[in-house]
């Protein structure tokens, strides 16, 4: 009876042993190889949170962050980093803040607008904004009045601002560091920063599927050992 129940124990510590790893899933604009070098300090806190508990980081990668949005929402992945909380939002997944919000940028053509905060020229501006982005009251009542071209993909949207398909783009410095363009491209491009911006929390959003206490805690104790900082990839 003994040596069977050893047995068992033996089998279910090699079993253990031979798991597959804890794995964090996410869905994210890059790939796991591009991680290191990515601007965003989102995908480094991520990462950061993935080390402490001990937990394999696994991306869905290249994914538009509508889509990502979807996958929060079927609870298909575990985590989303950078989020800012809404009352749709947070019936799929449960929010717990850590910093706040990069400042918005308005994005134009050097030389196409004179003046990108007037609004003489309204009716003729099209601005880019992020399918599924949380706009704030203001940037809410500037959109008034103007076209809006919802994209998914940030690197396109900044190639049709180049192009002057877009005459703006509402975004932040760090998706303009992110995106591949030549430095010549680059160089046409120029911000300016949008006005009454009230700092915003940031989150990791925890899918209503991968929710527990337990790691809802690990997560809060993660925050208050290891502060976010922005710009920070350390």
């Amino acid at each position: 009876m003994m040596s069977s129940c050893l047995f068992v124990l033996l089998a279910t510590v090699s079993f253990l042993a031979n798991a597959a790893p804890a794995t964090l899933t996410t869905c994210l604009d890059i790939t796991h190889s591009e991680l290191s070098s990515a601007p965003n300090s989102h995908y480094h806190y991520l990462e950061k949170l993935s080390h402490y508990l001990e937990r394999e980081l696994v991306i869905i990668n290249k994914a538009p962050f509508s889509r990502c949005l979807l996958l929060l929402e079927k609870g298909e992945i575990d985590i989303l980093p950078g989020l800012i909380a809404n009352p749709k939002r947070q019936q799929h997944a449960r929010f717990i803040a850590y910093g706040t919000s990069q400042k918005r940028v308005l994005f134009y053509k050097r030389g196409a607008i004179e003046n990108p905060l007037s609004d003489d020229d309204k009716p003729s501006l099209t601005v880019g904004v992020l399918r599924g982005e949380v706009l704030s009251t203001y940037e809410k009542q500037w959109l008034k009045g103007k076209r809006v071209y919802y994209y998914n993909d940030v690197e396109r949207a900044f190639i049709l601002l180049e192009k002057e398909r877009l005459r703006l783009l509402l975004s932040n410095k760090a998706a303009f560091d992110s995106v591949s363009l030549a430095p010549e491209v680059k160089q046409h491009i120029v911000m300016d920063l949008l006005p009454e911006q009230v700092p915003r929390n940031v989150h990791f959003a925890i899918s209503n599927a991968s929710y527990n206490d337990t790691f809802y805690a690990q997560v809060a104790q993660f925050i208050a050992k290891t502060p976010f900082h922005q710009g920070d990839k350390q």
